[in-house]
């Protein structure tokens, strides 16, 4: 199998397999993981490392409030991914913020203001454009 391949395959499956624990086995009172979403993994070339990036609703508090929390089980995690993975080694996981779908909404939310202040869209009449 190619090497890039396997990394994709490794990818979906470790973070199949995060939101998967942090859906149903995560139990810590200090996080809502109901709104915590693993967004993307990008796994090293040479597997040793992988980033996982997460979106946290909420304000700025609550982002590193989960991540302090996500670091604190990583040993935990990663456990759970040597099992779920086939691989040699489990990668060590590092944890980021991925702020892309905050950004898709605030920019969704201005496209949305521009449209409500220029009113409805003008339609040509139907015979725009004919010539008599």
């Amino acid at each position: 199998m190619p090497a890039s391949r396997r990394i994709e395959r490794l990818q979906s499956q470790i973070h199949e397999e995060l939101a998967l624990v942090l859906q149903h086995e995560m139990k810590d009172p200090r996080a809502t993981f109901a709104t915590t979403t693993v967004t993307r993994v990008k796994l090293a070339k040479d597997l040793r490392c992988a980033t996982v990036f997460v979106s946290v609703m909420g304000a700025q508090d609550d982002k590193r409030r989960m991540l302090a929390l996500l670091k604190h089980a990583r040993g935990f995690l990663q456990a759970r991914v040597a099992e779920a993975v086939s691989a040699r080694r489990t990668p060590v996981l590092t944890f980021k913020i991925d702020e892309s779908i905050e950004k898709c909404a605030r920019v969704s939310a201005l496209l949305n203001q521009i449209t409500e202040e220029r009113g409805p869209a003008e339609t040509p009449p139907a015979d725009a454009g004919e010539e008599e």
